[in-house]
């Protein structure tokens, strides 16, 4: 039963790959064409969800916070493949926001176009500094209800609970002066741990937890703030569960 489920997504995955590649093309230049290019990615990867049987819970509290975001670089825990898509399926259109794939990913056209038509940061991952000052200059140009979405482990994180997170999310908020809006995201790698190539059928759950404005205080102390709260939310839905 769940193979015939799935079947149809052998013909919608790929449809759906060769199309985000190939609309660029021909309506790169039609008005508001980003924000209609974001719309269609969503959607279509509900409909990846949907033929996968993988539900994301979140709460209303949680859309809410969402599309009131504003002026913010959203960080949120990484430990599975399935943690973008889960993220973007249930992000509103009242929301923006973009990511920073690696730029060895625009070596290949096709990526390329589509990144590029998305609005996403290209970044040297061998060259952290380099990498900093593009997201930083980045951010400093988007609009204050788009924000860039950053996983502060890293990579994908392998251990229990939340991998210790990096300062670049932290240096950028601070010196873009934009608030910091974590996010949880929890059962992913239950349905898609590292090395495996096929989901499980299963629920993720995303908490948008409140945002808040790096202090004065030091970065080390802010960053050891958002991982605290990552942490703490990931640990309440493994009570849930």
């Amino acid at each position: 039963m769940v193979l015939l489920k799935r079947l149809p997504l052998l013909v919608f995955g790929p449809a759906l790959f060769v199309f985000l590649g190939v609309a660029p093309l021909f309506f790169k230049h039609t008005p508001e064409f980003r924000q209609t290019y974001w719309r269609w990615i969503k959607r279509g990867l509900r409909v990846v969800l949907r033929l996968l049987s993988i539900e994301v819970r979140v709460s209303p509290q949680s859309l809410q916070r969402l599309m009131e975001d504003e002026n913010s670089v959203i960080a949120a825990n990484h430990k599975s493949h399935l943690d973008v898509v889960a993220l973007l399926s249930i992000m509103p259109d009242e929301k923006w926001v973009t990511f920073s794939p690696k730029v060895e990913l625009y070596k290949i056209p096709f990526f390329a176009r589509g990144f590029t038509a998305a609005g996403c940061i290209p970044i040297d991952r061998d060259n952290p500094r380099a990498a900093l000052r593009t997201l930083i200059k980045a951010v400093s140009e988007k609009p204050a209800r788009e924000s860039l979405i950053l996983f502060p482990e890293g990579t994908r994180w392998r251990g229990e609970g939340v991998g210790p997170f990096k300062a670049g999310v932290m240096l950028v908020a601070k010196a873009q002066k934009r608030s910091v809006r974590p996010i949880c995201i929890h059962g992913s790698d239950k349905l898609l741990p590292p090395g495996s190539a096929w989901p499980k059928i299963g629920a993720i759950t995303i908490e948008v937890l409140p945002s808040f404005t790096p202090d004065e205080a030091s970065t080390d102390e802010n960053l050891a703030r958002l991982q605290r709260e990552v942490a703490e939310a990931h640990q309440r839905l493994d009570a849930q569960t």
